[in-house]
């Protein structure tokens, strides 16, 4: 929890590395936590704001397979969709 909360105020104050860190380290130390899809969803924006938009691209698709239902699914299905209107 606490891992996710750190991640979470670093991404808000533009500390992106520091988020995207904290962020791998929980889905490393806790991988069947019921926070993962939150956490790889976060680290997804993260790596956006750093410009690895193909590393983001792979772990949302890993978000959306593992687990379809999450509702953090749900929201990287809306951002990509939004991204690719946004580019015609």
């Amino acid at each position: 929890e606490i891992l996710m909360a750190i991640g979470h105020s670093f991404l808000y104050h533009g500390f992106t590395k520091q988020a995207a860190s904290h962020y791998g380290t929980f889905i490393q130390e806790f991988p069947k936590s019921p926070r993962l899809p939150q956490a790889l969803y976060y680290l997804g924006i993260a790596l956006e704001k750093l410009g690895e938009n193909k590393k983001k691209e792979v772990l949302w698709n890993d978000l959306k397979l593992k687990f379809p239902n999450s509702h953090f699914s749900k929201m990287t299905n809306k951002m990509l969709l939004k991204k690719s209107e946004s580019k015609k």
